[in-house]
């Protein structure tokens, strides 16, 4: 996938939609729905405050890889939006470049795509897993171009997405509720 999004200007407006990759929107709803993250990892010498390649481990098997696009809009600004990849990886198949951490009772019970939303941008910059009890595990750009900063429960992050989650609108995309 390329790092930027191509032809984002139209109709007087950024239009900058998560990408997808071996996986589509509708897919991945029905992917995560009712399903356990079972893990996360990223390489070793980065951190869930910034990482280029951040993975979900689901119960199912699938493994989810998030990163992101960086797109000029207009003069010096760029905004980051969200990559999601579906990804084939053998067991212990990066484990000298990749760290794996178990989670533990993390039950998706819905999902929402976090977007980021002024008068000549539109960004879809986050993603946000909300487990049965409430608990948000959330993958946003980070201000670094390429990367994700990722909140995750109950693990101490030091989690700096480009945009403030307070300035994120949270559009639906499932729930099993």
């Amino acid at each position: 996938m390329k790092s930027y999004v191509e032809n984002a200007y139209k109709n007087s407006q950024y239009r900058l939609v998560c990408q997808y990759s071996g996986v589509s929107a509708e897919d991945l709803a029905m992917l995560v729905l009712k399903n356990n993250v079972i893990a996360y990892e990223l390489p070793k010498t980065q951190t869930l405050g910034c990482t280029w390649d951040f993975r979900l481990h689901l119960a199912s098997g699938e493994v989810l890889a998030f990163s992101s696009k960086c797109t000029s809009v207009g003069g010096w600004e760029e905004v980051g939006s969200l990559s999601v990849a579906l990804k084939a990886i053998a067991a212990d198949s990066d484990s000298d470049v990749f760290s794996k951490v178990s989670i533990e009772k993390f039950y998706i019970a819905n999902f929402s795509m976090l977007v980021y939303e002024e008068e000549n941008v539109y960004s879809e910059s986050g993603i946000c897993f909300t487990d049965v009890c409430g608990n948000e595990l959330i993958v946003a750009a980070s201000p670094s171009p390429g990367a994700v900063s990722v909140d995750i429960p109950n693990i101490h992050t030091d989690f700096k997405p480009e945009f403030s989650v307070s300035d994120l609108k949270y559009k639906a995309m499932v729930s099993s509720q």
